[in-house]
């Protein structure tokens, strides 16, 4: 099946959902003007939250006619955590952080290596999710995340950037297109976590006392050939941008999505 006839399901609750496309990260939605009114689309300007891109979906299987023995009456589901089904499922422009076995958050750091070429390299300094460890996400197309921190630049390995590690993790870069350095692999591990591979096959990992002299012990490097048996390669992405609703099956009743 081609990825333009794919769609993610969510459910908004009271039988009504939201379609976006796999493709093009937009809403199935009815066009309001323009040159397709009334039209049901797949554009950019649609938001999942606008009301033409709602659907109310109807079981018309039911009530069931002639069914012997009647259906049984179905178990209440099993309260779950909502989540996306898999952490490297990202919407573009989703605000997400990315947790260390430490239980510390990966984050931009400014001035934190003495002699660097460049000002903000990546720490795993902070124990709580501040401004400077929020990461703007993008999809570049190709199976790969680029991660923009809140000054704008992106995370990207930089190599013979710091004084002792040759390939430290920086927020250095402007665009990611074009720039495989910083354009990240997003490996599903399970159980929330992932692992980053750079354009080098190496994976991004928390490294501690790798840079002398730095602000903080543990820095993000990316020397790691394998996330492997290595918790320090291996992170806990959270999406942090709020929902109202969409895809996570909001009222107790049976999901739409899964019918």
């Amino acid at each position: 099946m081609s990825g333009g006839m794919t769609w993610r399901c969510g459910d908004l609750g009271g039988g009504r959902i939201v379609l976006v496309s796999y493709y093009t990260k937009y809403p199935l939605a009815v066009a309001q003007s323009g040159s397709y009114p009334n039209q049901v689309i797949v554009n950019s300007t649609m938001k999942q939250t606008d009301p033409w891109a709602i659907w109310t979906v109807t079981d018309l299987t039911r009530p069931y006619v002639s069914v012997f023995p009647p259906p049984a009456t179905p178990s209440p589901p099993v309260p779950t955590t909502a989540s996306l089904v898999s952490p490297c499922n990202v919407v573009d422009g989703d605000v997400v952080t990315l947790q260390s076995d430490t239980g510390n958050f990966i984050a931009r750091c400014h001035g934190c290596i003495p002699n660097a070429m460049y000002p903000d390299a990546a720490f795993v300094p902070n124990t709580t999710n501040a401004s400077s460890a929020n990461w703007k996400v993008f999809n570049t197309g190709t199976g790969k995340l680029a991660f923009q921190a809140d000054s704008g630049k992106f995370l990207a390995r930089c190599n013979g950037c710091a004084p002792t590690t040759p390939d430290q993790a920086f927020v250095h870069v402007s665009d990611w297109q074009g720039q495989p350095w910083a354009q990240w692999t997003c490996v599903d591990l399970g159980k929330g976590k992932v692992a980053l591979q750079a354009d080098s096959g190496n994976f991004l990992a928390r490294c501690n006392g790798c840079e002398r002299g730095t602000a903080y012990a543990d820095s993000a490097t990316v020397y790691m050939n394998t996330w492997q048996n290595a918790p320090w390669a291996q992170w806990s992405l959270v999406d942090q941008t709020p929902r109202t609703g969409a895809f996570l099956g909001a009222d107790s009743a049976r999901h739409r999505c899964g019918q």
